[in-house]
């Protein structure tokens, strides 16, 4: 999740925000929140949701069945089970008659019709029919779709890229890993095949290194796949801040681009870092660690999120709260 500059939380079965200091900006009087967009959130009253703005006021009055949050001037609203979007002043942009959605991207919209999917301009006029069982976001111009059960892309007049795979994920760094029978490899954007399919699994490039399993091994490969780092490992998660975690039987560690161990392998499990911080497992709870292995706070909490703008989400049971990257509580969980 990134956050926002205000942050949700509940407190006695009610919802509200706060700052990254802790302080509350608006008190919690909500049966629900979603996160700010654009100077809205949606909220719940009732069985309704409408929207705030940043000083808690009710700027929407609350008269759908469900809402999302604003994407490039629009929200998604949800009306009588059907599902279309609202202008920032709450006025009907486009009616709602979609069966499901996703938010706006580069100005069109993926929804869903008839049981399949298409896109939408800000008009809720049909640019791209709905032929797909699979519509993603567009990003620099290019959707992944799925047809017929084959997978490609799309441009956004509808024109397929390219398609016919089993499964293919997403861009990174230029890269997306694609599988054709059993195998993976990866495609640039032409959907030409870069890295032939030779993998068991392959995830997608971060930091000009991907993780690949050959024979039930994980190991790393760069742009060229070229091994890099030779497949010793039972699971392996993508580079971040220079650190990937790895692990081997029951324990998991970090190692640096060169294949040496940085952190020992001491962990249950760990997640990538974000911003200096790795949330950890360790008998069942979760901490954070830096990038020395040190612990930053006790390793106490049921679920542990990455950092986003210096604060991470933390859970204690059914009480959720904040902490700094020092490990100190900036909201206590509550519930």
């Amino acid at each position: 999740m990134v956050f926002d500059e205000l942050l949700p939380i509940k407190e006695n079965g009610r919802h509200g925000f706060i700052d990254h200091a802790g302080m509350v900006v608006i008190p919690p009087r909500f049966d629900g929140v979603l996160p700010f967009s654009e100077g809205k959130a949606p909220v719940l009253l009732g069985a309704r949701w409408g929207f705030i703005n940043r000083s808690g006021e009710i700027v929407i009055e609350p008269v759908f069945d469900a809402a999302w949050p604003y994407s490039e001037g629009l929200a998604a609203a949800r009306v009588g089970g059907r599902w279309g979007f609202i202008e920032g002043s709450g006025e009907i942009a486009i009616k709602p008659r979609f069966e499901d959605y996703s938010i706006f991207l580069e100005g069109l919209a993926a929804v869903k019709t008839g049981g399949m999917f298409g896109y939408i301009d800000k008009k809720g006029e049909m640019v791209v029919e709905a032929v797909f069982e699979e519509a993603s976001c567009f990003k620099d111009g290019m959707a992944r779709v799925v047809a017929d059960g084959r997978a490609g892309y799309i441009d956004k007049s509808g024109g397929t890229i390219f398609s016919g795979y089993d499964y293919i994920g997403k861009f990174s760094e230029g890269l997306a890993p694609v599988r054709v029978g059993a195998r993976w490899g990866y495609v640039d954007r032409s959907g030409a095949i870069v890295i032939e399919p030779a993998f068991d699994s392959a995830f997608f490039f971060s930091e000009g290194l991907a993780a690949v399993k050959v024979d039930v091994k994980a190991g790393f490969i760069d742009r060229t796949g070229r091994m890099v780092i030779d497949p010793a490992f039972d699971f392996a998660i993508n580079f971040s801040g220079g650190l990937a975690a790895v692990g081997t039987g029951s324990r998991t560690g970090y190692i640096d681009k060169a294949g040496n161990a940085v952190i020992a392998a001491r962990f249950d499990f760990g997640d990538s870092f974000r911003e200096g911080r790795a949330a950890v497992s360790l008998g069942g709870k979760w901490g954070y660690v830096d990038r020395a292995g040190a612990a930053v706070c006790e390793i106490v909490f049921d679920d542990a999120a990455p950092f986003s703008g210096g604060v991470a989400q933390v859970r204690k049971g059914s009480k959720r709260g904040y902490i700094n990257r020092s490990g100190g509580y900036i909201w206590a969980p509550t519930s």
